[in-house]
């Protein structure tokens, strides 16, 4: 896994980041004017980059929830992705693991995201990191799809 590295997403790489969500998610992508706070606002704005081609291969943003909120101290996966060509070779869970890390190293407690209800893959790969589901968001996406809401303690 040394032909990659993680590193902080910047402004300049926000189009093609942008790019890459889209062609994964479709209708339910996170709008452009999003990526700009997430550069600002999170905990973690990371990607996965390709040593050889210098090419973005996966990004994840962490919010850190304010303490204001019902679900503090519980921070919340906005996005996490790996381009399609790259899934179910490792990539995601060398990423996903180093995030695990980091966030330990910042005393983060607990981990939560949303997630297709039908998204397979997608909940199969949560749930070996040790999410579990804790509620179903009915037609929590534009495209009107289900959503689960699933937490970690880290």
């Amino acid at each position: 896994m040394k032909k990659f590295s993680i590193k902080n997403v910047d402004i300049n790489d926000l189009k093609e980041i942008h790019k890459v969500q889209k062609g994964i998610f479709g209708a339910d992508a996170i709008e452009w004017e999003w990526w700009f706070d997430f550069i600002k606002d999170n905990l973690l704005f990371l990607k996965l980059v390709s040593s050889k081609h210098n090419e973005i291969i996966g990004a994840i943003a962490v919010t850190q929830l304010r303490k204001d909120s019902p679900l503090y101290p519980r921070d919340y996966i906005s996005v996490f992705f790996i381009k399609e060509n790259y899934q179910r070779k490792g990539y995601g869970t060398y990423f996903f693991k180093e995030i695990l890390r980091r966030l330990r190293n910042l005393k983060v407690q607990f981990l939560y995201l949303h997630t297709k209800d039908y998204n397979q893959p997608a909940l199969n790969f949560y749930e070996k990191f040790g999410f579990k589901i804790i509620e179903l968001f009915e037609k929590y996406y534009r495209s009107g799809d289900n959503s689960y809401l699933l937490e970690m303690e880290i």
